[in-house]
């Protein structure tokens, strides 16, 4: 179901991007498993938050967060 969602939303034209704490090769299969392009990993619980401020400052909306 998630693959499913994760592929609309990306044919509909919204940017997905994955923010985890996961090492960088587990990140990274997990967002090509789920046909995601952009990924953050290692990251922190505050380094998440930076990045959200950073993403919400540049005026693109969050629609969604999945944690």
């Amino acid at each position: 179901m998630l693959f499913s969602t994760i592929n609309l939303l990306n044919d509909s034209g919204v940017k997905t991007i994955l923010l985890t704490g996961d090492k960088h090769e587990v990140a990274k299969d997990i967002a090509n498993e789920l046909n995601i392009k952009e990924f953050n990993a290692e990251l922190l619980p505050q380094e998440k938050v930076n990045l959200l401020d950073e993403i919400t400052n540049t005026n693109i909306t969050i629609n969604t967060m999945i944690a």
